[in-house]
């Protein structure tokens, strides 16, 4: 049972044809399907299909961040780094001023000093 390689080539020459033409469907046959299909959803008590409303960019924004809650996080966050951040500046560390009371809890403890 060994196949002849014309039968190969010649079963890819069809594929090969029916990949080149694109079905074509006649307007009015496309037409009338959605015509029985929308009267069968009809019949069947189902709604007519509609367009649903466009969400608003900062709802859709709001969900991609997690919510009122992720908003609040992501808030909360920038605003510690941006303190932290100035303070820096500032040459104001907050480690230091929390050093006496820590020590006051733990005993003597060494923290950096930059």
């Amino acid at each position: 049972m060994t196949k002849a390689k014309s039968d190969d080539t010649d079963l890819g020459l069809y594929f090969q044809a029916a990949q080149h033409q694109p079905p074509i469907a006649n307007e009015a046959l496309l037409a009338r399907v959605l015509a029985d299909a929308l009267a069968a959803q009809a019949a069947h008590g189902f709604p007519a299909p509609r367009a649903q409303p466009a969400v608003p960019l900062w709802r859709q924004l709001l969900a991609v961040l997690g919510g009122w809650q992720g908003v609040g996080g992501m808030a909360t966050a920038g605003q510690v780094g941006y303190g932290w951040g100035s303070a820096r500046l500032r040459g104001w560390m907050p480690w230091r001023c929390l050093r006496r009371r820590m020590a006051w809890i733990w005993g003597s403890l060494r923290l950096p000093m930059d």
